[in-house]
């Protein structure tokens, strides 16, 4: 038991810095040991102490960063499995999704109920009223557009979610584990 002591003291010396001559005087005070043989030996065991502890932890926290990102892996699977039971079983937003083009269609032809706006060349291309049909069916196509994408890009945000939270945790954990070694 008495060794044990004083190989933690001797370890509290080792992590504190002081020097070795300081380390001797503070043996010789208060473990009464004068002999510098045996004072190296304690320092040496203390040393070796810590350099175990040292290894033995990392390896635990490497262990225990494996293990996290080996769950978050897991829930990143089981998240984009999820996205797509969602998207079958979301069958309005499908629905939706598919009748985009149609409606689409629809609101250019009822945009321009002139059809030489989609002619090509003659002079009467020019006349003012052809000029408002085009900007209205150019107005209507680019409305359809940003609808489209942004409908889709907030379902995809929505459904996403989940998945994006666990990969940004799976990035941090292994940049973690790079940053380490």
């Amino acid at each position: 038991m008495e060794v044990e002591v004083r190989i933690a003291e001797a370890q509290m010396w080792v992590a504190q810095r002081l020097p070795l001559a300081v380390m001797r005087e503070k043996a010789s005070q208060d473990w009464g040991i004068t002999n510098i043989k045996t004072v190296s030996r304690y320092l040496a065991i203390a040393r070796e102490r810590m350099v175990e502890e040292l290894i033995s932890d990392r390896r635990r926290h490497q262990a225990e960063q494996i293990f996290a990102l080996n769950e978050c892996a897991r829930r990143a699977m089981e998240a984009e499995q999820f996205e797509i039971k969602l998207i079958m079983r979301d069958r309005f937003a499908l629905l939706l999704n598919c009748l985009t083009a149609p409606a689409a269609i629809f609101l250019c032809v009822f945009a321009s109920q002139n059809t030489d706006v989609f002619r090509k060349g003659g002079e009467e291309i020019l006349s003012i009223d052809n000029y408002m049909d085009a900007i209205r069916v150019l107005l209507v196509i680019v409305s359809v557009a940003a609808w489209v994408a942004l409908s889709a890009q907030l379902q995809s945000i929505v459904k996403e979610r989940s998945v994006f939270l666990v990969k940004g945790r799976l990035i941090l954990l292994l940049n973690l584990i790079l940053l380490q070694k």
